[in-house]
């Protein structure tokens, strides 16, 4: 069974009002309480500013996990596995923001079921000055390699 069969099953068997992208028809509302299950490549880092919360996978299986930055640059909460070893340098100071959480699978249902929207989609001095200091070590690091590309 597809993945996305699997949790099309789950959101079927908790009574969840969802979409899949794949069926919506563009320029058409989604409800509100409606989850997207986004099933189309390409369009993840646009809807992550649309989100309040975003689920970013790879983390609970030992994988290493993958990317937050491209939620966090909108000002989305953001879940994550507690294997985030792909990026070891980069989530434990986005961590203090509170705008990231590393949950385990345990954890995982009670963190998304006691969410609280946040009020508004101001980016928090906090995470700003957090998504600022990664871009400047992105520019120490390029630097010396422009040479050699």
């Amino acid at each position: 069974m597809l993945f996305r069969s699997k949790v099309e099953v789950l959101l079927r068997s908790e009574n969840h009002a969802y979409t899949r992208a794949s069926h919506w028809k563009r320029n058409t509302q989604i409800l509100l309480n409606d989850i997207l299950l986004l099933d189309t490549v390409g369009d993840l880092s646009t809807l992550y500013q649309l989100g309040e919360l975003a689920f970013i996978g790879g983390g609970w299986m030992g994988r290493g996990g993958h990317n937050p930055l491209e939620s966090l640059r909108y000002g989305v909460q953001t879940i994550i596995g507690s294997h985030y070893e792909n990026f070891i340098d980069l989530v434990p100071p986005l961590l203090s923001t509170g705008y990231l959480a590393a949950v385990s699978a345990e954890q995982l249902y009670d963190y998304a079921y006691n969410f609280q929207s946040p009020v508004g989609k101001e980016l928090d001095p906090s995470l700003r000055t957090v998504l600022s200091d990664f871009e400047k070590a992105l520019d120490r690091t390029w630097e010396p390699l422009q040479r050699y590309v």
